[in-house]
């Protein structure tokens, strides 16, 4: 979980290729499924509507019957339903971007941002703000991560999640339960 910007597409699949589990990315799987993209959906369909698609999907990644690798969208945390899913059945790392890092990533992205538009420093800040207490409070791991480029800071998530869940790098986890970035 985290902000946009925070890398958690690029270190979900690298975590996951290093312990050999499989990948989902939240928003992906809503893109594969409508066929559309978020800010066309977004702007056809709205926000809620957004938003049910993708605690569809993440239900779906949680209940996919062997542990997984989930990239959450920065927003996912919003939904007292998606937190309690995360919550029952999750391991959950938080990504704690600090906000200059997530501006200049985003302003370096190509990825639309419907949230995000217009005023990226003054919609980031809000976020920001809106969503702080929430990340926390579900995180089970907090890994800081800085401007590094993405291969050292999967690495560090990496060494922290094992820190954290020795067993996650086994080739099967009694858990079955998968680290959410």
């Amino acid at each position: 979980i985290g902000m946009a910007g925070s890398g958690k597409s690029a270190i979900s699949r690298r975590i996951a290729a290093r312990i050999g589990r499989p990948v989902v990315d939240i928003d992906a799987a809503v893109v594969e499924r409508t066929g559309r993209s978020i800010p066309d959906i977004f702007g056809a369909e709205g926000e809620a509507y957004f938003r049910r698609l993708e605690t569809e999907e993440l239900d779906r990644a949680l209940h996919f019957g062997a542990a997984v690798v989930i990239a959450t969208g920065g927003g996912v945390v919003e939904s007292a339903e998606n937190r309690e899913l995360l919550r029952s059945l999750a391991d959950t790392v938080l990504l704690d971007a600090p906000e200059d890092v997530l501006l200049e990533r985003l302003r370096n992205s190509s990825h639309r941002r419907p949230l995000l538009e217009s005023d990226l420093e003054g919609n980031v800040h809000r976020l920001l703000e809106r969503r702080r207490d929430l990340y926390r409070g579900l995180a089970d791991l907090v890994v800081t991560v800085g401007p590094d480029a993405v291969a050292a800071t999967a690495s560090a998530v990496f060494d922290a999640v094992v820190e954290r869940w020795p067993d996650v790098a086994a080739p099967t986890s009694p858990s079955g339960a998968g680290a959410v970035t």
